[in-house]
């Protein structure tokens, strides 16, 4: 039994239900990526770091966020965090148990897409997830010098 198995025989309130490897409902993680982008429309980060509320870095700035009622993340739920950022990644899986870090991409269809680094430290698991920008510019946008004749 694996060390999320043995922490879920402990728990009161189990986030991951490993009779049939999916995530239960209250600690599905689009709702709480979506409730975390809702914060500001210029989030460059996504933190999930255990004893920390889950952050979004907004122009270098950590904010806490309680998306969904979260609150202070325990390892257990660090760990279920990264496990279902892996769950389509093997490579990435087998990456962050020889070197303890993991470099993946996730995505939230049609709303947002991630580069993720997952990495153990202290014996726990941290997660950074860059908000990659889906649109793309208009040339207007970018605010480019006119050219001169």
């Amino acid at each position: 039994m694996g060390q999320a198995a043995s922490r879920q025989a402990h728990s009161s309130a189990p986030l991951f239900d490993l009779t049939t490897h999916h995530q239960m409902s209250f600690f599905d993680l689009p709702p709480i990526i979506e409730r975390m982008l809702l914060v500001s429309d210029k989030i460059s980060d996504l933190n999930f770091s255990v004893g920390q509320l889950p952050q979004v870095e907004i122009n270098g700035k950590l904010t806490p966020v309680q998306p969904l009622g979260l609150q202070k993340l325990t390892p257990y739920q660090t760990e279920v965090i990264a496990m279902t950022l892996l769950q389509e990644n093997p490579e990435a899986a087998e990456k962050l148990v020889k070197t303890g870090t993991a470099d993946l991409s996730y995505s939230l269809p049609s709303r947002a897409r991630f580069r993720c680094n997952i990495f153990q430290q202290r014996g726990v698991y941290s997660i950074v997830m860059r908000v990659i920008p889906t649109d793309i510019p208009s040339l207007a946008s970018l605010h480019l010098p006119t050219r001169n004749s």
